[in-house]
């Protein structure tokens, strides 16, 4: 299964499109915009307060909840909500949601085919029960002498890998500047050196992708000061990990969003959002229960990880959002300076403010790192700010790839003959 209907990973979400709200009968007199704009209003402040009183007289019903990581909701403004609202899900299915899925689901086949070959990251060899077990053991052993913080500078740990583990190894025997019980070990053939080799290779290189989090763990745990539970640092990313291999697998689900959200398909991707949260929900509550009963066994935190994990694989579907909205409030801005518009007209630009200010409303990690989706918005602005990317480029691919109309029938039936080439 691809996006919307399917399991995780390969069962991306899913769900019927609502179809759209029935036409007012023949007869019934015309309302004025403004007053039904006050009418809708009135009655969508009305149904989200009365929502509101029911979950809170559950909430009490049910006593005090877990508390798990803050995430961002992925429901537009309420008024966006509320018109879709007004369609239940049926079995009838939009088309163009309908369309995206059937696609999405053909190349998702040759995504997850790629994906089998790609390594996202050298912990994934740690899944495995039994190298697990080996690189514990080796840490418990060795790590109060070898895995000090000075040991694990960044510096440190990339030339130890630039020359090699075994080099690094042959020169500490020549110069007997350190010895401890891993030398010791090592000349008395209590350690096989190539296990050495390979306990040592896995565990810099991934202290080295993931010096973040162990900057994080260094700056919020009493464990870091003692080396030989550096295993428990490890776990956390092991989970992370497989956290980010989902996530990975989802990419052509949160590329279909993206796309439908930069064309202004604001329904049809609030629709994508919601099949993909229900569709992705009941393993991001395993992997937080998951990540629950390690905080308590290794009495600590990690809020690095916690937050990855809190986004629940929703965030990159926000952080589109918060994207799609700077081309256009960038556009409004010339507007005004050129006089067509007034001065004080930008409803594009308030509501990317909007929405910035709900992302900064949980905080990234120990704040010692730049947040992921400020840093996607910066890059979302130079884009934009740049004539050759907003014009010049888009004009280019026009041109290879010019824009034909469909019948809607004949679409459909392509994307339903359609078979990828590397299945």
């Amino acid at each position: 299964g691809g996006a919307p209907s399917g399991g995780v990973p390969t069962g991306a979400p899913g769900g019927a499109a609502p179809p759209p709200p029935p036409p007012p009968p023949p007869g019934r007199p015309r309302v004025s915009k403004a007053k039904a704009a006050e009418s809708k209003a009135a009655e969508s402040k009305a149904a989200e307060s009365k929502a509101a009183e029911s979950k809170a007289a559950a909430a009490n019903q049910a006593g005090p909840a877990e508390t798990v990581p803050d995430y961002i909701d992925v429901d537009l403004e309420p008024d966006a909500v509320a018109a879709i609202r007004l369609a239940p899900y049926g079995s009838n299915r939009s088309p163009l949601v309908d369309s995206v899925e059937m696609l999405t689901e053909s190349m998702l086949q040759v995504w997850l085919s790629h994906s089998r070959t790609l390594r996202l990251s050298v912990l994934e060899k740690a899944h495995d029960k039994r190298v697990w077990n080996k690189i514990v053991g080796f840490i418990k052993v060795y790590g109060t002498d070898l895995f000090t913080q000075h040991f694990l500078n960044i510096g440190n740990i990339r030339s130890i890998l630039h020359q090699g583990v075994p080099r690094w190894l042959r020169e500490l025997r020549e110069d007997g500047e350190f010895g401890g019980k891993l030398l010791e070990d090592l000349e008395s053939g209590t350690l096989d050196a190539g296990e050495a080799v390979e306990c040592l290779n896995l565990i810099l290189e991934a202290i080295q992708e993931n010096y973040g989090e162990y900057r994080d763990y260094n700056s919020t745990t009493t464990q870091s000061d003692r080396g030989e539970l550096l295993y428990t640092l490890l776990d956390f990313l092991r989970l992370r990990t497989r956290y980010d291999r989902i996530a990975w697998n989802l990419k052509p689900v949160v590329w279909a969003h993206e796309v439908l959200i930069r064309k202004g398909q604001e329904q049809a991707a609030e629709i994508w959002r919601r099949a993909l949260r229900d569709r992705v929900g009941d393993e991001a509550e395993r992997f937080l229960a998951e990540l629950g009963e390690m905080q308590t066994k290794y009495a600590m935190r990690m809020p690095t990880i916690a937050d990855r994990l809190g986004e629940r694989f929703l965030r990159p579907l926000s952080t589109d959002r918060v994207r799609a909205l700077v081309e256009p409030a960038v556009a409004e801005a010339e507007m005004r300076e050129s006089g067509e518009t007034p001065v004080d007209f930008h409803p594009m630009f308030n509501r990317l403010e909007q929405q910035a200010e709900k992302l900064t409303r949980t905080p990234s990690g120990v704040g010692l790192d730049v947040p992921p989706w400020l840093i996607a918005l910066d890059e979302e602005v130079q884009r934009v700010r740049d004539p050759l990317s907003r014009n010049e480029h888009r004009a280019a691919l026009q041109s290879l790839f010019p824009p034909r109309a469909v019948d809607r029938r004949l679409l459909r039936t392509q994307l339903r003959k359609f078979k990828p080439k590397d299945t």
